[in-house]
């Protein structure tokens, strides 16, 4: 899931765009697609620091040529990663100190960890493991993408329940989701493709319409990826408990941190045995 990796690797190959957005003010699905033409299915291993830091070296060696050379099987690593060009390291990853003894969560492109390009620091890894990945196990790329879009949304739409459901239904509905959103970001930002992946993220029961447990714990999700991103080691508790704070079920009785952690557990259940993503609209 988006934010669950301590960090990731991606083909420079693998970004097509070639597009300046500092002038824009939306990245829409269509540059999505642009900027990732490929299929990239990705998946998240367990990896030994001194692997990850060997395979970016490695992926970069002719870079590093005089001149340098073009290559393409060259990885970037995401912003919370700290590397250092002229020693070839890894400084921090997540805010803090780097260790090649570490093990870490890394995202990447299956092919990629099944010998695109040749990384051999990857490529014998996976070999002196025995691990391969199926390509059809891992997430596409763009759905992930789609994800982490997705789930900004609902941390920004930190509104209550009662607020959102004004027709009194006790669900949420594509139309009432289409409001909010419009009046977070403009009409002109909000599509269809947008709030049916925003509803789809949240409805795990499947069906069509999120409810309050749903609204909640995909608040709580959205929160928790922003406070990831904005401060490491934010316990999610903390987060359910604000959340509780100033939430309140129907009947004006309250939600109890251990209520909702109850609710995200049978959710979470449902979730991965439903293949969730696959219920992300493409467009």
């Amino acid at each position: 899931a988006v934010g669950q990796a301590d960090c990731a690797l991606l083909n420079a190959g693998g970004v097509r765009g070639n597009a300046d957005y500092s002038q824009r003010e939306w990245f829409t699905f269509a540059d999505l697609r642009s900027e990732f033409p490929f299929p990239d299915a990705c998946t998240v291993v367990e990896m030994p620091g001194g692997v990850l830091e060997d395979a970016v070296v490695y992926s970069r060696k002719r870079s590093r040529m005089e001149p340098p050379e073009e290559e393409s099987g060259l990885l970037h690593l995401c912003d919370d990663a700290d590397y250092d060009d002229a020693s070839q390291t890894i400084v921090s990853l997540g805010g803090k100190p780097f260790f090649q003894e570490e093990t870490y969560h890394v995202a990447l492109p299956v092919a990629i960890l099944n010998g695109l390009d040749d990384n051999l620091p990857l490529v014998e890894w996976a070999s002196s493991t025995g691990l391969h990945v199926d390509e059809d196990s891992g997430v596409p790329i763009k759905v992930l993408f789609m994800e982490y879009f997705v789930m900004t949304c609902w941390a920004e739409l930190g509104r209550r329940f009662s607020d959102m459901d004004r027709r009194g239904m006790g669900v949420l509905d594509a139309d009432d989701i289409r409001e909010y959103l419009t009046e977070l970001y403009g009409s002109g930002a909000v599509s269809d493709v947008l709030v049916q992946n925003v509803v789809a993220m949240a409805d795990l029961s499947g069906t069509g319409s999120v409810d309050m447990v749903e609204l909640l714990c995909a608040q709580m999700r959205g929160q928790q990826m922003s406070e990831r991103r904005s401060k490491r080691g934010q316990r999610p508790t903390a987060i359910l408990t604000s959340l509780a704070s100033f939430h309140s079920m129907k009947r004006k009785s309250s939600i109890e941190v251990k209520d909702l952690v109850q609710a995200v557990k049978s959710l979470s259940d449902r979730r991965s045995s439903a293949n969730w993503h696959k219920g992300l609209r493409k467009g």
